[in-house]
């Protein structure tokens, strides 16, 4: 018997110290993953760094993948999207355009790059900003783009087989001494029949926080805020509401009338988000749909609800 229990002991202890080596070997090959893609970045850096001299690309196929390993490009570029499937558009979108249009052009990273690696698929996000560019004529300009890499590890290394890049509007982007207007999103203002009872479904429903009632006695309104993060919601009625027309309560029927439509919302999860919703008994206008243009390479899915007055609300995930 004493044997025995000797033998499970040293069982036991055998399987921790594998255990341990596991865990360690596991820890030891991510941070090995992160510190290549980290990199993998920088040398996206300098591909995009040429400073004074002419971008040449060179070293590309280290950093991208090509079309036939699955290479996709999205980028928000001049009020347009530009879709690029291999290497070689990439240099012939790109080069001709750089190479004419700048005289120098050095890019860097604004706040840090945030790197995710799981096994052999990893992602990377960051904010570029130029840190040095000017035109061929001299007049120096300030672009700046979210940046998204999706990467896959192809035969031991890692490579970029999808890019995805958003332009940062700033007033300094333009040629032109006026300042930039600055101003974010603060609230929509919603009329409904009663503030309290809009306000108490947008609480109970999508979870927003409740605010203040006032008055406008000499304009005969009475209203209610409530709040999401730092975007409100304004009910507001008036002594001589209207209802809401039917063909307002429906999406594509809404659509046929001039006007600002509805508010949209970014969500992530969104297959998870909508069971929520019917969870908690809100209704739907239209379902979970995925659109996808491939054309274009926009894809996103999207739902729309109804809120207690028939009011139509949007959410999406790209």
């Amino acid at each position: 018997m004493q044997t025995f229990h000797k033998n499970i002991r040293r069982i036991l202890a055998t399987m921790a110290i594998l255990l341990t080596i596991g865990y360690t070997t596991a820890q030891n090959s991510k941070a090995k993953d992160l510190q290549a893609i980290q990199q993998k970045t920088d040398q996206w850096f300098q591909l995009w760094s040429p400073g004074d001299k002419p971008f040449t690309f060179e070293g590309i196929e280290n950093v991208f993948a090509d079309k036939e390993e699955g290479l996709l490009v999205v980028d928000g570029f001049e009020g347009s999207i530009v879709v690029l499937k291999s290497i070689h558009e990439y240099k012939d979108k790109w080069l001709p355009l750089v190479n004419t249009s700048f005289a120098t052009y050095t890019i860097k990273p604004k706040d840090g790059i945030e790197i995710d690696v799981d096994a052999t698929m990893a992602t990377s996000t960051f904010i570029w900003v130029s840190e040095n560019a000017t035109l061929k004529d001299g007049t120096p300009v300030k672009l700046s783009q979210y940046a998204t890499h999706v990467w896959k590890k192809i035969n031991g290394d890692w490579k970029i087989v999808h890019e995805h890049l958003t332009k940062i509007d700033t007033s300094e982007n333009e040629s032109s001494n006026e300042e930039a207007l600055s101003f974010e999103p603060q609230q929509l203002v919603i009329t409904v029949p009663n503030v309290d009872e809009s306000a108490q479904w947008y609480v109970d429903k999508l979870d927003f926080t409740m605010g203040k009632a006032f008055e406008v006695p000499e304009k005969g309104l009475t209203g209610r805020l409530v709040s999401k993060g730092d975007f409100e919601l304004m009910f507001m009625k008036s002594e001589n509401l209207q209802p809401l027309p039917e063909s307002r309560k429906t999406s594509f029927t809404d659509l046929d009338v001039a006007g600002v439509k509805r508010i949209a919302f970014r969500v992530n999860e969104i297959e998870t988000f909508a069971k929520k919703l019917r969870q908690r008994h809100v209704a739907f206008d239209v379902p979970l749909i995925p659109f996808e243009d491939p054309d274009t390479g926009v894809k996103f899915q999207w739902l729309i609800i109804k809120d207690n007055n028939g009011n139509l609300v949007e959410f999406m995930e790209y």
